[in-house]
C-alpha cells in the first residue's frame, strides 16, 4: 500500500477505496493490534505481574502431561517438596499426577499457590 490512497468514489457520507489499499489497512491494523498487545505483556513481564513459560513447557502441556507435574519440573521441586508447600500428602499428589484422581479445588489452589502459577493453568482441559 502506498502511504497515500487514493479514493475511487467519495460522497459526504463514505469513501470507496480499492480492495488492495483495503485488505493493506486491514493488515496495518492487524499488526497495531498485535504491536500493541505484544508491548502490554512486555510490560506485565517487566513489573512481575506474569511470567513467560520455556517452549519446553508448552509442548509438554500440549502433549497433554498433567500440568501439576510439569510446572513441579519447571520449578524443580520433587514431588515431597511440592506436596509439602501445599500441605497435601505425597500420595495424593501421586494419585492427581497420574489422573487417577482429579484433584479437589481445595487441593488445586494449595498445589497452584505452592507452584506460585494462576489456577487456571491447573484446570482441566
Amino acid at each position: 500500500m502506498n502511504a497515500f490512497i487514493k479514493p475511487l468514489a467519495q460522497t459526504d457520507d463514505s469513501v470507496t477505496i480499492s480492495r488492495a489499499d483495503y485488505d493493506a489497512m486491514v493488515a496495518l491494523l492487524a499488526d497495531a493490534e498485535d504491536i500493541r498487545d505484544a508491548t502490554a505483556v512486555a510490560a506485565k513481564l517487566v513489573a512481575r505481574e506474569t511470567e513467560a513459560y520455556p517452549v519446553e513447557v508448552m509442548d509438554r502441556l500440549l502433549d497433554g502431561d498433567h500440568p501439576v507435574r510439569v510446572f513441579r519440573d519447571h520449578r524443580g521441586l520433587t514431588a515431597q517438596e511440592l506436596a509439602g508447600r501445599a500441605g497435601i500428602s505425597r500420595a495424593y499428589l501421586s494419585e492427581v499426577e497420574n489422573r487417577s484422581k482429579p484433584g479437589s479445588l481445595k487441593a488445586m489452589t494449595k498445589l497452584s499457590a505452592a507452584l506460585n502459577i494462576p489456577l487456571d493453568l491447573l484446570a482441566p482441559q
